[in-house]
């Protein structure tokens, strides 16, 4: 069975529609459509983030049907999509009708971004289908879209009773619980739109978001994998797996999404310069990376909130360069201006409390986790602390946040077998046998002796005296 014989009606005739223009387009042909199908078929490209086929079907509409409102429209939106503010006002003030709904909600959307806020409200309240599924769907997006969420909550309100089943009014809500941080609410939604189509890899790709605003990492790799199966070209999904694995410190993986993402153009402009970032630390040219961080710190506006932000996190990465080159001292100094600088990222302090770990000050690093997690204690930070505190040897702390973790995310990739670890080396043998025999790889005495190994490079001595024990263990 195709993919397609699974969707609804309308989307079916979409998705048959799509691949006729497309075909045509390859082949060099034109097709001729009415202007609803044209700005239904841009619609249809843009919600599946094929935005240069969404502008061309626009384009090509246009071109069989000068002017036509409905086109208009939806050329102006693509254009807002993309952050041309200027060029959607433009296109909007060519529009005739300006007295339809679609027309005024577009202009009160353009108003919106460009600050103009009394006059989006004039539009809005002159609009006298306030009631309809249409009008309360598009203008709930327009304020969630103008991070005005708490504005969109009166007209979700007033089309509950009314709309409540339908699945744009569930689409719209879903989007507000997730933008106001509702999330438990905003996964129910998605999971119900997809029972309804399992194949739309939008519903996937936004259900994954949640989960991943969520912590619950394991989960949102799945949903991110079936936006993937829905729609292989799902660039978005691919990139949002990118961010996750490297969250979760598995560059490889992570590079392979990131790939995908660039061949389908889905990496936002600012990412570039992160993964320029990853590529200089891969080649180990963090000479050369403290060079373009210093050449970006000179360009901060201290000034402003966001300017200072960043300047923390500037500084923070600078100070792992100064680690991967064996300068701990200046590493720290560089994490102590950026601990300078409130903000709202643990990343600082984890990083710090690591440099202290490395310097065996150990009260001094245990006391720099906990006030990482006092500002945000989440799935990545116990990851982190859990991951440092086995490297380490401060294996109780390592145990406490890895089973943390497995609580969130029972099948979550290593955990087993970092527990088996932590518990080896507690000599816990109860529970080292019951993660090994969890683990894909149980632990065998090969893979003891890497871990003997391990503990040697990283100068435990106290470690270092478990390690006969644990052999004989193994070995009986």
């Amino acid at each position: 069975m195709k993919k397609k014989d699974l969707l609804s009606g309308k989307e079916k005739k979409l998705f048959e529609m799509a691949e006729q223009f497309e075909l045509a387009s390859q082949e060099g042909r034109h097709i001729y459509m009415d202007p609803e199908d044209w700005a239904d078929l841009a619609d249809w490209f843009a919600v599946n983030r094929k935005m240069d086929l969404a502008y061309e079907a626009a384009e090509t509409g246009l071109s069989q049907h000068p002017a036509n409102t409905s086109l208009l429209v939806q050329q102006a939106y693509l254009y807002l999509d993309d952050k041309k503010v200027r060029k959607a006002s433009s296109i909007a003030e060519t529009i005739e009708e300006d007295h339809l709904s679609e027309v005024k909600i577009l202009k009160a959307t353009i108003y919106l971004k460009q600050g103009k806020d009394w006059k989006a409200e004039e539009l809005i309240n002159s609009l006298e289908d306030k009631t309809s599924l249409t009008s309360i769907v598009e203008v709930s997006y327009m304020y969630i879209d103008a991070d005005s969420p708490d504005l969109a909550w009166p007209w979700l309100e007033s089309g509950k009773e009314l709309y409540g089943k339908e699945e744009a009014y569930m689409a719209v809500l879903a989007s507000y619980y997730h933008e106001v941080g509702e999330v438990k609410e905003a996964i129910d939604l998605y999971n119900q739109l997809i029972d309804l189509k399992p194949y739309t890899a939008l519903y996937w790709l936004e259900l994954a978001r949640c989960y991943y605003g969520d912590d619950q990492y394991e989960k949102a790799i799945e949903a991110a994998e079936f936006a993937i199966v829905s729609d292989e070209e799902c660039g978005e999904a691919h990139f949002l797996l990118f961010s996750m694995y490297m969250d979760l410190g598995n560059e490889e993986k992570a590079m392979e999404y990131y790939e995908n993402a660039e061949k389908l153009h889905a990496v936002p402009e600012d990412d570039y310069e992160i993964i320029d970032m990853v590529n200089m630390a891969e080649n180990g040219q963090f000479e050369e990376m403290y060079q373009k961080l210093e050449e970006k710190l000179a360009k901060q506006d201290l000034f402003t909130l966001e300017g200072r932000q960043e300047t923390a996190r500037i500084y923070t990465k600078m100070a792992k360069c100064k680690e991967s080159l064996d300068e701990i001292d200046e590493a720290y100094k560089l994490l102590q201006k950026a601990m300078d600088i409130p903000s709202n990222s643990p990343i600082t302090y984890l990083e710090a409390g690591t440099i202290m770990m490395k310097k065996n000050n150990k009260e001094e690093g245990l006391k720099l986790w906990e006030k990482a997690e006092s500002i945000s204690k989440n799935f990545a930070t116990a990851f982190y602390i859990g991951n440092q505190a086995l490297k380490y040897g401060e294996l109780e702390i390592a145990i406490d946040h890895l089973k943390e973790i497995l609580e969130i995310s029972p099948n979550f990739p290593q955990i087993n077998q970092l527990l088996t670890i932590a518990y080896l080396l507690s000599c816990d043998f109860e529970n080292f046998q019951i993660y090994n025999q969890r683990c894909t790889n149980p632990l065998s005495p090969e893979m003891v002796k890497e871990v003997i190994q391990y503990i040697n490079n990283s100068e435990q001595d106290k470690l270092n005296e478990l390690l006969e024990k644990i052999m004989d263990k193994l070995l009986e």
